[in-house]
């Protein structure tokens, strides 16, 4: 039961991110704006009370057991420091639902060059 409950709450987290860019997207506050933020309120709460939480991933070193590497950046920061979330991961209870899709730094030293190279 627990394995095809985590498989519907992973097919739901589509539709939340969709939701996620519709929100973004969105200019006014029309009815219809209200009642799109209404639905994904209720979808955060359906996730929440199924114990299905965000994954803490910026300025955290990254986790492969977490974390999904999709791009590299150079930057001030330590190797492996995620600096941007792509699409944001999931635990239900504590278990991985889904990955965080993250961009990691590569440390940039004065001068410009890279720290291993």
């Amino acid at each position: 039961i627990d394995y095809g409950k985590a498989l519907l709450l992973k097919d739901l987290l589509s539709v939340v991110d969709n939701f996620e860019v519709l929100i973004k997207n969105l200019k006014d506050d029309s009815e219809t704006s209200k009642a799109v933020r209404m639905v994904y309120e209720e979808m955060l709460k359906l996730l929440e009370k199924n114990e299905v939480k965000p994954i803490d991933s910026v300025n955290k070193l990254v986790d492969p057991f977490k974390h999904e590497v999709l791009m590299q950046k150079e930057s001030e920061k330590d190797d492996g420091i995620i600096i941007e979330e792509l699409q944001k991961g999931y635990l239900v209870k504590d278990k991985v639902l889904r990955t965080s899709k993250v961009c990691v730094s590569k440390k940039v030293n004065i001068g410009g060059n890279t720290k291993n190279g």
